[in-house]
């Protein structure tokens, strides 16, 4: 399992051991990207996060995401769209609803990531 996260400066990979790459180049922490994008590591959790309030958080426990208010209602995937309303949260990339949340995260599988 990896978390890809592709940017205007790069893309980086972060898996689950919390070793990080950018642009396929193994990178040591911390990270800081043009665009105020920072990687760093506090403890057991990594941050991954850029200004004005975007935050991925990797921890022991899971993955928290937050995203700027002016982005909610704008975003998808598997995180939904941030509106608020958790109805309308589990479409696949073809704006689909599911209530299956395995069909729902195998929909977002990037086919040329997976093994």
């Amino acid at each position: 399992m990896a978390l890809h996260l592709f940017t205007p400066h790069g893309f980086i990979t972060v898996r689950r051991d919390r070793k990080v790459w950018l642009n396929g180049v193994p990178t040591p922490l911390p990270v800081e990207l043009p665009g105020s994008l920072t990687i760093t590591e506090m403890r057991t959790t990594l941050r991954i996060s850029r200004a004005p309030g975007f935050l991925v958080e990797l921890g022991a426990t899971g993955v928290t995401v937050e995203v700027p208010r002016e982005a909610r209602a704008t975003l998808c995937g598997l995180c939904g769209d941030y509106d608020g309303a958790t109805g309308n949260d589990l479409r696949g990339p073809d704006g689909m609803g599911t209530s299956d949340a395995r069909a729902l995260a195998e929909a977002w599988r990037a086919p040329d990531f997976t093994p």
